[in-house]
């Protein structure tokens, strides 16, 4: 089988992939192998090629895979992997529509959220400007800060 090698720039979670293609080597599958997280056997002379990627595409599966490891066994080079699954279906993900009723970084604290864990207490601290402090005072006044959207650890 015909497997594609990259080297890639991009976070796991990331999509499209900023890949950059090295070669084509055809390898073979090591036996009792799984299409997830297949081994593939490579010539020796592979070795020095391999190493310097990270990444690849077997078009006989149709998926993309980081290259966990490169190992030289019984004079062959092994190369484990791991399926890429968010390059591998893209397309469908990209093209995909949704009601995002939840997201990770961009929070709306002013919105209640019972599985967000967060404390509702109040704390209130006073600096009063001395000599330390002369950036308090300005001739406008004072400056009230509030904070909100840290987490409580206790």
């Amino acid at each position: 089988m015909i497997i594609t090698f990259y080297q890639n720039k991009s976070a796991p979670n990331v999509i499209p992939k900023d890949k950059t293609k090295k070669f084509d080597k055809t390898g073979t599958l090591k036996n009792n192998t799984s299409i997830t997280n297949p081994t593939i056997l490579l010539q020796l002379s592979d070795y020095d090629n391999v190493r310097q990627t990270n990444y690849c595409f077997i078009p006989d599966f149709n998926r993309y895979f980081y290259i966990d490891d490169i190992r030289i066994v019984n004079a062959l080079v092994e190369v484990s992997m791991t399926c890429d699954v968010l390059e591998t279906y893209k397309e469908d993900i990209l093209n995909s529509t949704q009601l995002v009723a939840r997201q990770e970084n961009k929070k709306n604290y002013s919105i209640i959220d019972n599985r967000l864990p967060m404390c509702s207490d109040v704390s209130i601290t006073c600096h009063y400007p001395d000599a330390t402090y002369d950036t308090f005072t300005t001739s406008e006044g004072f400056f009230v800060l509030g904070t909100t959207g840290g987490i409580s650890n206790g």
